[in-house]
């Protein structure tokens, strides 16, 4: 029996019936307020912290939407055949890759444009250029006649540095670039509670306000519960869900539409596929790790000092313990008056300080949160998992969409919303029971209370994010 529960109060699929024994029935409601919760509040919504962050935004109700990356301005060259040593002072001839070219055959590197050779530093200027698709050739002369390009294997990768011209001689070609479409798509999330008839009138409603004091609708513990599993399959979703690529993940309507299953693409799966993964074995994580974050992010071009390092917790304990260790011989003190909790707060006594929640490596700020979902031993933290010592880096940016010219956030949740209809998060009931006979709507003894919400995440510039993972 898992946790010592008691048989027969698992979760389960199904509708709760006058026979299942609640909390409420041991006593007056009006003096029980709250469920004993021995495993906390059970609810931390990842997917809150970008509402938080005033990260989301309505979008029309059509289930996907796009955006559009700006891609690199620049790009290396690539060589295909080994080229001899052709001795100081004399030209070499390279071959461009087959994957230097796009579907039209074109290519980057235009002649007057000059290459620095890896390793020696000579410059060789793109003297000229012939053949052509899928057989291109570069003819490269030195700059320097005591310089030797050298000999050139086959997969060289070669960076053009600069570029020089002849008085009274023409302009160079032009060069262009596109920019990458990036579709995201929509998830309907479900979630329902229903109660038989003399089992709603056991149940405690209380009434919820809203942060200015004012009553928003009522509650009851269990609907409570079900906004707990919703919240779930929204943080599960945006964590590790997948793009749906089945062409038979389908289902059917009760108006016989066959309509698609729509998922959004989670964080990680997200890096993985777009961004870098690093390998840190539980325990292992060296300050030198954030030296190689950083530098991992100048490559990808990243213009924010800010960086979220959503982490499990184990991994939370790992950095905290290399950050106190790294510190360890420079005199720090981690201790701190605090008042006693054992004194009501009245009597002032040192604690030991050993949290961190903010890190400054490299130029970069790194923010540290821990991700609860990575924790939960019925998700992402039973047995057999190891997600508590994963994590995510996400330099958290704004930028202007290159085509629409609109500012996007590069990590935000959408909604649906469309003339009015707000689709972010529904509750409704299906009752005939449970008061007020007007607003039933059948026949049963029982009532229904129906949980829906239409989110998806976009993630732009994933390309600078990072998935720290244990294997």
């Amino acid at each position: 029996m898992p946790e010592n529960t008691q048989v027969g109060t698992y979760p389960v699929s199904g509708v709760r019936s006058e026979q299942i024994f609640t909390l409420y029935d041991a006593g007056q409601p009006v003096y029980v307020r709250e469920l004993a919760k021995r495993f906390g509040m059970q609810v931390d919504p990842f997917h809150n912290w970008f509402r938080l962050m005033n990260r989301e935004e309505a979008i029309p109700a059509n289930g996907e939407w796009y955006a559009y990356e700006e891609n690199r301005y620049h790009e290396t060259i690539l060589t295909t055949g080994n080229v001899a040593d052709p001795g100081v002072g004399n030209d070499a001839t390279i071959q461009l890759d087959a994957s230097c070219f796009d579907t039209n055959g074109n290519y980057y590197g235009r002649v007057g444009e000059t290459i620095t050779m890896p390793t020696t530093g000579v410059q060789a200027r793109i003297h000229a250029i012939t053949g052509a698709f899928p057989a291109v050739f570069f003819t490269l002369k030195p700059i320097s006649a005591t310089s030797n390009i050298g000999a050139i294997a086959s997969g060289t990768t070669l960076a053009i540095t600069n570029g020089g011209y002849a008085a009274g001689t023409g302009q160079p070609n032009s060069a262009t670039v596109g920019a990458t479409k990036r579709e995201f798509k929509l998830q309907i999330f479900k979630e329902t509670v229903a109660f038989e008839g003399p089992e709603v009138a056991k149940q405690l409603w209380y009434q919820a306000f809203d942060e200015n004091g004012q009553p928003v609708g009522f509650v009851t513990s269990m609907t409570n519960q079900a906004l707990y599993r919703l919240n779930l399959k929204i943080n599960g979703a945006f964590l590790t869900g997948q793009a749906n690529t089945n062409a038979t993940l389908t289902e059917t309507t009760r108006h016989n539409a066959t309509n698609t299953i729509r998922y959004t693409e989670g964080l990680l799966p997200t890096i993985t596929r777009l961004g870098a993964t690093s390998t840190i074995p539980a325990g292992t994580f060296a300050m030198d790790d954030l030296d190689d974050f950083g530098i991992y992010m100048r490559t990808q071009g990243v213009e924010s000092g800010v960086a979220m390092f959503a982490v499990g917790a184990k991994l939370r304990n790992d950095i905290e313990n290399e950050c106190k260790d790294f510190l360890d011989t420079n005199g720090t003190d981690f201790t701190m008056a605090v008042k006693s909790v054992l004194s009501n707060g009245k009597d002032w006594e040192k604690a030991v300080s050993l949290g961190f929640s903010q890190i400054n490596k490299g130029g970069f700020s790194y923010l540290l949160k821990t991700i609860d979902d990575f924790s939960n031993p019925k998700t992402f933290g039973a047995t057999g998992y190891d997600y508590d010592q994963h994590g995510i880096i996400i330099p958290l940016t704004s930028f202007s969409d290159p085509v629409s010219g609109k500012k996007l956030d590069n990590i935000c949740v959408k909604y649906a919303d469309n003339n009015g209809y707000n689709r972010r998060m529904e509750m409704w009931r299906e009752a005939g029971a449970g008061g007020n006979p007007n607003t039933y709507v059948h026949q049963y003894d029982d009532m229904a209370i129906n949980m829906r919400a239409h989110l998806g995440l976009q993630l732009l510039k994933m390309n600078q994010a990072t998935y720290v993972k244990t294997t």
